[in-house]
């Protein structure tokens, strides 16, 4: 398993993490901000509206 200078274990999400950011680093390609958000406002959607008949909001 790979391991920081000071020898400590990366778990698997810091892994994914450092190979996103070399991505990142090699290519410059970013999503924009505006597209999170939007995708985002979609899902709060769903959620809305995935919600248990009878439940109301306070359920969640």
């Amino acid at each position: 398993m790979p391991k920081t200078t000071e020898g400590v274990e990366l778990g698997e999400e810091t892994r994914e993490d450092l190979a996103r950011w070399q991505r990142y680093v090699e290519t410059g390609h970013a999503i924009p901000h505006e597209r999170v958000m939007a995708w985002l406002d979609e899902l709060a959607i769903e959620a809305d509206t995935r919600a248990p008949a009878g439940c109301g909001r306070d359920c969640r």
